[in-house]
């Protein structure tokens, strides 16, 4: 049981989010309709747990881990930031429902940005994660890049 809020109501809170986030309900509703209500508001899974086990049965990591493991890349939905609308699996974007248009480095890095907001990366890190270099190229691109502009380049 959760304080102050029911597990449907903070479920889809989270469906809201933007991104996506892998939902495996585990409740003591055993009762078909809630059954189908937590299926039909996206969670990935339901399980109902045992009311007089004393502890957690085996299958359940066991069914947790696999859980865990699936592949869930493909499934995540829009995000959604202020005026933004991004959509993932048709590498698409939006702003106030104009669709933006974007190189393909440019849409990953939009990409990159708007799914941690607020996070603050270094230029390194950014070479890192979205235009895939190493460190070691990453650092000589960094450091080549002020002498370029200079005409030293």
């Amino acid at each position: 049981m959760l304080p102050h809020v029911d597990g449907f109501t903070l479920w889809q809170a989270v469906r809201q989010t933007r991104t996506y986030t892998p939902v495996l309900i585990l409740t003591a509703r055993v009762g078909e309709h809630d059954r189908v209500l937590g299926l039909e508001l996206g969670a990935d899974d339901y399980l109902i747990k045992f009311s007089r086990a004393r502890r957690v049965p085996p299958w359940l990591f066991r069914r947790v881990d696999a859980f865990a493991a699936k592949d869930h890349a493909g499934t995540q939905p829009f995000i959604r930031l202020l005026e933004l609308t991004i959509d993932p699996q048709k590498r698409r974007a939006e702003r106030h429902g104009r669709e933006l248009s974007l190189t393909a480095k440019h849409f990953d890095l939009l990409l990159f940005l708007a799914s941690y907001p607020g996070h603050v990366y270094t230029r390194t890190q950014l070479l890192e994660h979205v235009w895939g270099y190493g460190q070691a190229r990453a650092r000589r691109e960094h450091a080549h890049r002020p002498a370029a502009r200079q005409g030293r380049g």
